[in-house]
């Protein structure tokens, strides 16, 4: 009768923590089972898994060996188990049953391929795909603005337009066609010790430009322009000139819906050689800069 009733006390301590189990009370499944007489193999499973989940790992590992050593079928499947869990499991697993690991290296044999493996001969070749839109695109920009700077011997002020249509040639080359409207300063006449008068040069030529920097902050080239015009001077008289301008200059881009709006600044020393002397000029430019987009995306429509 005694011993009945100790087994009947027993079975109250796993079905009362089995309630605790289902509550989420793990303290609970521990404080009864702990220290429970009971050999069921169902104490000592949910002893386990209450103990690693609170990280007492020590008693976690004593339940799941009691466990492995009292139910024989036994079993827990690693890719659905938390991993904290697995490895007391697996800790217990090798304590019980380490004495029957086959610890003797096996090395195997070295694959072979069979001869008819395919090889980089024999695999099929497909043709690139064909070019797209965005592959034939050539980068081209318009530059637009105004110039201003002195006679290089007079320092006399002059002033006037120019407009340059360029073309990428590479990441770092670019190439041009580049018109010039400016008013040339007065300079020293030969008829008398006195200034003649003033006169309009115009003149287009090929620019040609090497990007020193480019990136997020703009891009720095260095190049210049080579070409012929015509300096009509105010008293009718009429020089054809060759020009030679090179320049510093230094884009921003602003960007904008499906294009490129960008600030332009130069730097150049301008030569113009032709007529009765040679003249020299110190210019400064600044305009705007023209990029067709190439990535023109559709607004997107507002709910």
């Amino acid at each position: 009768m005694h011993a009945r009733s100790a087994r009947a006390g027993t079975d109250r301590d796993v079905a009362a923590a089995a309630r605790c189990y289902a509550a989420g009370d793990l303290t609970c499944v521990v404080d009864r089972l702990q220290n429970s007489p009971s050999k069921q193999p169902e104490r000592w499973r949910m002893l386990a898994f209450a103990a690693a989940r609170l990280d007492r790992h020590q008693l976690a590992r004593s339940a799941f060996a009691g466990w492995i050593a009292l139910d024989a079928a036994h079993r827990l499947q690693r890719d659905v188990t938390p991993p904290a869990i697995w490895r007391d499991y697996a800790a217990a697993l090798i304590a019980v049953h380490g004495d029957q690991l086959d610890l003797k290296p096996r090395l195997e044999p070295p694959a072979v391929l069979p001869a008819d493996a395919a090889t980089g001969t024999t695999l099929p070749r497909f043709a690139p795909p064909p070019r797209s839109k965005r592959d034939q695109n050539t980068d081209f920009a318009l530059w637009f603005g105004g110039l201003v700077g002195r006679a290089w011997d007079t320092g006399e002020a002059a002033g006037g337009v120019e407009l340059t249509l360029a073309m990428n040639l590479s990441p770092r080359w670019r190439v041009g066609v580049q018109a010039t409207a400016l008013r040339h300063p007065a300079e020293p006449s030969a008829a008398v010790d006195d200034l003649g008068p003033p006169g309009v040069f115009a003149g287009a030529g090929v620019r040609l430009d090497a990007l020193l920097l480019a990136g997020g902050l703009g891009e720095l080239g260095l190049g210049g322009t080579a070409g012929f015009g015509v300096l009509d001077w105010d008293d009718g008289r009429s020089e054809s000139m060759a020009a030679f301008r090179p320049a510093l200059r230094y884009a921003w881009p602003a960007r904008e819906r499906g294009g490129q709006l960008g600030v332009w600044l130069e730097i150049s020393h301008g030569f113009l050689v032709g007529g009765a002397r040679s003249r020299q000029l110190d210019l400064v430019g600044l305009g705007i800069e023209l990029r067709p987009g190439r990535d023109k995306r559709p607004a997107k429509r507002s709910n």
